[in-house]
């Protein structure tokens, strides 16, 4: 451990100043952590959809129509919050209004306006 890292209070190593990346696997992607989806503070811990995509259909100008798959964000929290989104105390939502298409506090509104729902087959697993 450097100098700059500590353990948190579980004991898991916490590289202070370093941005840390989640391997997602099979869709060979790396993710960076965002800000927690309740205040904002940065995240520590993320939670993926059990879902991990959403099937679309893309109207094109010709009329025809394509079914697409887009990848559900991951969600971000914030070691405040950590336990409560984990124990489903705090339930998150998602806003798919194509302006959105975000995370929060389940009921509470979304940046568009629309309030945090469901996100039918996407619970979420911490990854």
């Amino acid at each position: 451990m450097s100098e700059h890292d500590e353990d948190d209070e579980d004991g898991h190593e916490n590289h202070a100043g370093h941005e840390e990346h989640l391997d997602v696997g099979d869709l060979g992607a790396v993710i960076e952590r965002g800000p927690c989806v309740i205040c904002g503070e940065p995240g520590v811990q993320s939670f993926f959809a059990s879902e991990p995509f959403i099937q679309r259909e893309v109207r094109h100008e010709d009329g025809t129509v394509e079914t697409i798959q887009e990848v559900v964000p991951a969600v971000h929290v914030c070691r405040a919050h950590f336990a409560e989104v984990f124990s489903e105390r705090q339930p998150i939502g998602y806003c798919d209004a194509p302006q959105c298409r975000r995370w929060g506090p389940m009921g509470e509104p979304s940046p568009c306006g629309a309030p945090y729902g469901e996100l039918p087959g996407a619970g979420l697993s911490d990854g």
